[in-house]
């Protein structure tokens, strides 16, 4: 199986994508509607909540594999749900896909300041892809 999945945060750096899955994907930038993105408290990286009338740009991926899925599952961990949203290409066409929503019990960590890609590349990207590179480590000697 495989599934296209919407990503909004870190993943939406093909370079981060890669390190957490091993591949890189075919990609396009998309919107989710009906969403809201804020930074994690004391973190680098965002989650998304629903918040009518709102929208989150991000990034698909297309046709993601299922032994991607499971580490992506890992490097997002208990915080987040993966669920079934619809997302809008660019050309105005809504797909279905799989994105990471903050789980309601980790919705207190969200610290309701905006995530920004930029300052994310800026500031911490060198460093986040290192510790990316360790988690990712960790599952794979834990196989």
């Amino acid at each position: 199986m495989s599934a296209d999945v919407f990503t909004y945060g870190s993943l939406v750096i093909p370079a981060v994508m890669e390190v957490v899955t091993g591949r890189s994907f075919r990609h396009e930038n998309a919107t989710l509607r009906d969403f809201e993105r804020f930074l994690i408290a004391q973190q680098v990286y965002p989650g998304i909540v629903p918040a009518e009338g709102m929208h989150v740009t991000g990034r698909l991926y297309f046709d993601v594999d299922e032994a991607s899925l499971v580490r992506l599952d890992y490097f997002e961990s208990e915080v987040y749900d993966r669920q079934t949203v619809e997302v809008e290409l660019a050309s105005g066409e809504s797909t279905p896909a799989f994105s990471y929503v903050v789980s309601e019990q980790y919705r207190h960590l969200l610290s309701g300041e905006a995530w920004d890609e930029a300052t994310f590349v800026e500031r911490h990207l060198p460093n986040f892809l290192a510790r990316a590179r360790g988690w990712m480590c960790e599952l794979d000697e834990s196989d």
